[in-house]
């Protein structure tokens, strides 16, 4: 018999908080991927700082309170250059791969990792998955 894509029994190895979580973190590397992606996983971004980033979200590994990471657009909205031509909100609704950075206190590669098998669940199983992930934020 083949495992589950996920078991949404099991906990995550990441879990999404407040982005006042996140100071002491710095560039550890970047992840491309469709912002609607994100989206439609994680919910919308948290607001970023209104000039370098657009939004953001922030993750704390799992019973790891010292284990930060964020994932954050930077510098390439209206917001930072007038002369770019994509604004903040119309950059989440993008369906095609974009460079974001990734933030964090420590090593990413396992997060990468995560982040990506995160939404190649949400795009294999569609419109259930996403059903299964609000369940379980409402719990």
């Amino acid at each position: 018999m083949s495992k589950p894509i996920k078991d949404v029994t099991e906990k995550d190895d990441f879990v999404r908080v407040d982005p006042s979580q996140a100071e002491g973190t710095s560039l550890r590397g970047q992840l491309t991927v469709a912002p609607a992606d994100l989206v439609a996983r994680f919910g919308k971004p948290d607001a970023g700082d209104g000039y370098k980033t657009s939004g953001e979200y922030t993750f704390r590994r799992d019973g790891f309170d010292r284990e930060i990471f964020t994932i954050y657009d930077w510098k390439i909205t209206t917001l930072y250059d007038g002369e770019n031509t994509l604004r903040p909100d119309d950059l989440w609704d993008l369906e095609s791969p974009v460079d974001f950075n990734i933030g964090g206190n420590a090593p990413e590669g396992e997060f990468v990792t995560w982040v990506l098998a995160e939404i190649e669940m949400v795009q294999v199983l569609g419109e259930f998955a996403t059903w299964v992930l609000e369940k379980e934020v409402a719990q």
